[in-house]
């Protein structure tokens, strides 16, 4: 792999990890067309510069987050209340939200086989534009990340389970959801973009299993700190444009680029 498609790998990964087009989708879309793949250990490293990105955007609600998990034992232990009710709340909430990925693994054979099939992934596109075209139609909603429901949470952990086939935007379907469940936009994106991150940790902690038995190629390290550094900017940015574009309920343009992508993976599959 050269520096170039490093940096191509990084791109593709920061932007389409937070912009709802599935960064799945696209990188397995890349690898057909590179004839070459992101190897385990370079995945890795790609989601977590994505994973530092998310932390920085979002750095005061990830701290409040931390600190009721940190508090969470003493306080309970000594009958103390939460030092922030808002965040403990929802802390209570993203778990209910990541206990539906636990059957994912029973299925991971499965979702591997589509990454080599342009005609799912093109069916999973449509999936993801009918979703964010959806997703502007419940934007009316004025539920925070303090008042949501378990019923919310669990309704968006399910969307997030199906959003692991390739082709469908885990943020984009997880927005959905928690605009469908009545969250305020605002919310509705904190809500999907903290979510992320122990979805991004429970992915890597699964690719790291594959890395051990493979191991590191070292001649590699150049294109994988490029692509780092490119996916942790792009990243950034990312989650900045889907902020504003939500905020503006225009979450549909990207339906139209999800549409026309998938078109070119069935004329690809035909032709």
């Amino acid at each position: 792999m050269s520096i170039w498609l490093g940096a191509l790998f990084g791109l593709v990964q920061g932007l389409t990890e937070f912009l709802p087009v599935s960064s799945s989708g696209h990188l397995a879309i890349l690898s057909m067309l590179a004839l070459d793949s992101a190897d385990m250990f370079f995945s890795i490293l790609l989601h977590l510069a994505t994973f530092v990105a998310v932390c920085i955007a979002f750095r005061k609600d990830v701290w409040a987050l931390v600190r009721e998990v940190v508090c969470f034992i003493p306080d309970t232990i000594q009958k103390k209340p939460p030092r922030d009710k808002d965040y403990r709340h929802m802390l209570y909430m993203m778990i209910l939200s990541l206990l539906p990925l636990v059957a994912v693994v029973f299925f991971q054979d499965q979702i591997d086989a589509i990454f080599n099939s342009p005609l799912a992934i093109g069916l999973a596109l449509c999936v993801t534009a009918t979703l964010l075209v959806l997703a502007d139609r419940f934007g009316n909603g004025t539920k925070t990340v303090g008042t949501m429901t378990a019923r919310d949470a669990i309704v968006i952990g399910l969307v997030q389970m199906v959003a692991i086939i390739p082709g469908i935007s885990r943020s984009g379907a997880t927005l959905t959801a928690a605009l469908f469940c009545g969250l305020a936009r605002e919310d509705a994106v904190k809500y999907s973009f903290l979510l992320s991150l122990p979805t991004i940790v429970a992915a890597a902690a699964l690719e790291v299993l594959d890395v051990i038995g493979t191991g590191i190629d070292t001649a590699l390290l150049a294109p994988y700190a490029v692509g780092c550094l490119v996916a942790g900017v792009t990243g950034y940015l990312g989650i900045g444009m889907v902020r504003m574009i939500s905020k503006n309920g225009k979450l549909k343009i990207f339906s139209f680029y999800c549409a026309a992508l998938a078109l070119g993976l069935f004329a690809s599959y035909l032709f």
